[in-house]
Order: structure tokens, then C-alpha cells, then sequence
């Protein structure tokens, strides 16, 4: 993430692994790719935010994750629906 806080995996499982980067701990995993997931991004979003997480699929969507504010309860608000996706 921006703020270093997290790191996120992808691959052959069709999921984004969401795990904290000082303890290595699982945090999360997004669902919602039906093929693996090729490529992801962090992205600045506002001030108190862990940022944004776009992946991109093999199944040709593109999914961006919302990260809610530092300590949030719910840390991931919503995804895009599926788009062409350019590799």
C-alpha cells in the first residue's frame, strides 16, 4: 500500500491476498475474479486511507478495492464491476 502498511498477492488462485506488512499477517482475501488474477496496483486515495488495489484478471475485468481508513472497521467498500482489461 502507500503508506507501506500493507502488501498484496495474486495469481493462479482467481484472489487479491490482502496481508499486513509488519507482521505478515493474512488480512484479507477478494474474491471475484474467475480466472487468475495477471497484474495489481496501489494507489494513493485520501489522507487516513491505506489507498486503492486495482487487479486485473485473465477473465478480462478489472477490480478496484477500495481501502477504507486506517483502523476501519470495514477496510474493503466496494469493487468495480468487470471491464475490458488491457495486458
Amino acid at each position: 500500500s502507500p503508506d507501506g502498511a500493507l502488501l498484496a498477492s495474486a495469481g493462479q488462485e482467481y484472489e487479491v491476498i490482502v496481508w499486513n506488512a509488519e507482521g505478515g499477517d493474512l488480512l484479507r482475501v477478494l474474491k471475484g475474479h474467475t480466472r487468475p488474477v495477471l497484474d495489481i496496483a496501489w494507489a494513493p486515495y485520501s489522507t487516513g486511507s491505506h489507498g486503492i488495489l486495482a487487479s486485473c484478471g485473465l477473465d478480462g475485468s478489472v477490480r478496484v478495492w477500495r481501502v477504507g481508513c486506517v483502523g476501519g472497521a470495514d477496510p474493503f467498500l466496494e469493487q468495480s464491476p468487470p471491464s475490458d482489461c488491457a495486458a
